[in-house]
């Protein structure tokens, strides 16, 4: 390179083995990367007013507008990410559950350190561990110079267990679930250190090796008798005699080339391509990419095709009706997360996202909680409620918990209206979860949206109310009394804040 340019700055170097790590350009156009948990960055966003203070995490940078941001927060030091044919993120992590998907907008156990008030973390999807608990790279694989029972696995470098593990997925309504397969490689050599796994221009595995006696940061520190760095090596992993690719030069590839390559069956082409039309992209390749996005919805060419058209925010109102009505799920998926993306649209797409918060796909609803929750153009608590409504996703295992995520920001200015909402909606506490994410929501709107008089107030409005039915006035007064607890409020402080006529069944609960 002629130049050399600081696009990021305030990436922690407290703890040099959970370093900025992993990047990869996203189905978006965004630049992913990771960071560890105990790394402090603070990171301020080039192009707004926003610092971002952080440790375990993934985040994200666009080159275009020169923005930053957080994607997901969590897990311990990982140094493995990937996505899959749908554009969702998995990361493999050291010492605690090795394979994570990672939503945007969730927060995900960590390691260590503190959580945010009011975080309710996330778990991992892994239902088997491999041997040992260090973990590196990871790749999706999604080419064809290997048979097809390994498309779709997802491969990692397993550092002290000197061998490449392999997960297989199935999926658990909005996330996945992850079981073990066959190993897909074991060295002789203890030194033997697979870092990172990337396919080639081949459709092959290559695999870095770091290749070293001491596998942990702390004898790197130490510079211990022996620590070798001069022995790394990549290798290339081939099926039979799969040939090396030959020279080229995609960068002087005319785009009409570029445009065919989407359709190739090795993904490395596919993405290459993709970056390249995003770098060169003009509106002449608008009808060209709208085509090939509703051509074969099934076909990764396709999907291809959308996310330039989405990363580029180039979806022209008629066309994002027409792919918000897809019958592929995974397309209208990516029309919701395009509105999350502009963080605003018009009266008819608006609308239509309500409509889409009864779609029978969960994938499709799990987007509508993340997009509701960038929105700035529109009111996002319309959407979050028909969620809530729809008890079909109070059987998910990560919507309910996106829901939260998202509704929380909204809580300092808008706590009366939410519990307002909850009252009046008792079934939904009732569906989810014996009410776990109807109480998350009322901790979090009574621990920093209202004060513990308003609390009180609004519930003895409640039980003035002749109306009101048994079951419904005491879950709003269980509701009360736990959240006054949160707060740290005794027994006999939270009665005194009610009338005479309360203060024997509050004490009765809160007991």
């Amino acid at each position: 390179a002629d130049t050399e340019e600081v696009i990021l700055t305030g990436f922690g170097r407290d703890d040099t083995h959970e370093l900025p790590n992993s990047l990869i350009w996203g189905p978006d156009g965004w630049l992913y990367g990771m960071n560890g948990v105990f790394n402090p960055s603070r990171v301020k966003d080039p192009a707004g007013d926003k610092t971002y203070e952080f440790t375990c995490a993934i985040w994200r940078y666009h080159p275009p507008t020169k923005r930053f941001e957080l994607f997901a927060e969590g897990t311990s030091n990982p140094w493995g990410l990937d996505f899959n044919r749908n554009g969702d993120w998995f990361i493999s992590a050291c010492v605690i559950d090795h394979l994570w998907h990672m939503a945007q907008s969730g927060y995900y156990q960590r390691q260590g350190g503190p959580y945010p008030p009011l975080t309710v973390p996330l778990p991992s999807i892994t239902t088997e561990g491999h041997q040992k608990a260090a973990y590196a790279g990871l790749v999706i694989y999604d080419a064809d110079a290997y048979p097809e029972e390994y498309r779709g696995k997802l491969f990692m470098g397993n550092l002290h267990g000197s061998c490449i593990n392999v997960d297989k997925l199935e999926r658990n309504g909005s996330t996945y679930r992850q079981s073990n397969d066959l190993d897909f490689l074991s060295a002789n050599d203890a030194w033997f250190m697979p870092v990172s796994q990337k396919i080639g221009p081949d459709g092959c595995i290559y695999i870095m090796d770091w290749y070293d006696r001491y596998h942990c940061y702390q004898d790197a520190n130490r510079d211990s008798p022996g620590l070798d760095r001069l022995k790394g090596r990549i290798y290339r992993i081939s099926y039979n005699d799969t040939p090396r690719a030959k020279a080229f030069d995609l960068g002087k590839a005319p785009r009409d080339e570029l445009v065919k390559l989407l359709e190739h069956p090795n993904v490395w082409w596919r993405r290459s391509a993709q970056r390249l039309l995003n770098e060169q992209f003009d509106d002449a390749l608008v009808p060209v990419l709208e085509k090939l996005a509703a051509s074969d919805a099934e076909a990764p060419a396709a999907m291809h095709a959308l996310w330039l058209l989405v990363g580029q925010n180039k979806l022209s109102p008629a066309f994002h009706q027409e792919i918000l009505a897809s019958q592929n799920p995974a397309v209208r998926n990516w029309g919701v997360r395009a509105v999350g993306e502009m963080g605003t649209t018009n009266d008819a797409i608006y609308q239509r996202l309500i409509e889409l918060t009864t779609d029978s796909s969960p994938d499709v609803r799990l987007q509508l909680a993340i997009a509701a929750g960038r929105l700035t153009g529109q009111d996002s608590m319309p959407i979050l409620q028909a969620l809530l409504i729809n008890t079909e996703n109070a059987k998910d295992s990560l919507i309910p918990n996106i829901i939260y995520q998202n509704i929380k920001p909204l809580v300092p200015l808008r706590g009366r209206e939410i519990l307002a909402f909850l009252d009046m909606h008792p079934d939904i506490a009732a569906a989810y979860n014996n009410d776990s994410v109807v109480r998350w929501i009322a901790e979090a709107v009574n621990a920093i949206g209202l004060s513990p008089q308003d609390i009180v107030a609004q519930l003895m409005a409640t039980l003035a109310n002749p109306d009101s039915d048994v079951p419904k006035t005491r879950q709003a007064l269980q509701r009360v009394v736990d959240s006054l607890a949160a707060q740290g409020l005794k027994i006999d402080e939270k009665g005194a804040l009610f009338d005479e006529t309360a203060r024997p069944t509050v004490a009765g609960i809160a007991a």
